[in-house]
């Protein structure tokens, strides 16, 4: 696939994302990459602007920098996790390293990214964990309608009539 022409995805720009990075000149940089490619982007300087943007219902994914003047990206994953589960989350790093990313996989980010990054690489890890989120989404449906329709049948398979039924079948 040309990697020069990375489609984020349908309906890319009905996804707003919250951008938690510090430093103003990567702020700009990837917020305009993630504009460009359609996204609507929210910006946060630390992790007690991004706690506090969370609130917003039409995030679908958080993309923070892993060392925050406030905090770090895990701190911020782990409050993520707590409040707002389905969420998708890319941990971004200038200080990359196997040990960071197995903590980072292990506490529930969908994606890491070392930088420098390419734009390409930026989209693809974007797309990954949206399309990760859509299927835990998915998944959680499915669930649920299983769970609705195995307590129908316990109510319908334990009413009288039911049991009756049941006898006579028997019989």
């Amino acid at each position: 696939p040309d990697l020069g022409k990375v489609d984020p995805g349908k309906g890319a720009l009905d996804k707003t994302i919250l951008l938690v990075e510090d430093d103003p000149s990567q702020q700009t940089l990837v917020g305009d990459i993630l504009r460009g490619a359609g996204f609507a982007v929210q910006v946060a300087a630390g992790m007690r602007d991004a706690l506090a943007g969370l609130g917003n219902p039409a995030l679908h994914l958080v993309l923070s920098d892993f060392k925050l003047a406030d905090g770090d990206g895990l701190a911020l994953l782990q409050e993520v996790r707590r409040q707002r589960p389905e969420l998708s989350f890319v941990l971004v790093t200038a200080y990359g390293s196997i040990e960071h990313a197995v903590r980072a996989i292990r506490a529930g980010a969908d994606d890491y990214l070392a930088k420098p990054f390419e734009r390409q690489a930026l989209l693809l890890a974007v797309d990954k964990a949206l399309r990760t989120r859509a299927l835990r989404e998915e998944n959680r449906k499915l669930s649920d309608a299983l769970g609705e329709r195995e307590r129908l049948v316990d109510l319908i398979g334990t009413a009288p009539s039911m049991q009756k039924l049941y006898r006579q079948i028997e019989r």
